[in-house]
């Protein structure tokens, strides 16, 4: 298959079975979801990554940081990464905890 081919798009803002963004994209034959497209992000079914329950393959996908963390439903804890209260670099940082860090002249 090239491009496209096999694949099927849904867009659930305008419920249409077309590709924009953003949308879901599926297995065209058997309906498996793939992933959902966003403007900036793609969202990967992850066991559709080969390797990926090995030591490395975690690494390789190993969260970098965590944005809105004040809004997590999941407690990463100690994980060593930075923490934001919203976008990074454009917000306040965060301890593991969830709390303001207070002093660090971030807006």
């Amino acid at each position: 298959m090239r491009g496209t081919e096999g694949l099927g798009f849904y867009q659930s803002s305008s419920r249409l079975a077309e590709h924009g963004l953003p949308c879901k994209v599926y297995c065209a034959k058997c309906r498996t979801p793939i992933l959902d497209e966003g403007r900036r992000m793609v969202m990967l079914f992850p066991t559709l990554v080969r390797g990926i329950t090995t030591a490395a393959g975690r690494e390789a996908f190993a969260a970098t940081q965590h944005l809105f963390y004040g809004q997590r439903v999941v407690d990463f804890g100690r994980d060593g990464r930075p923490k934001w209260e919203g976008l990074d670099g454009q917000s306040r940082p965060m301890d593991d905890e969830g709390n303001v860090v207070e002093g660090t002249g971030e807006t």
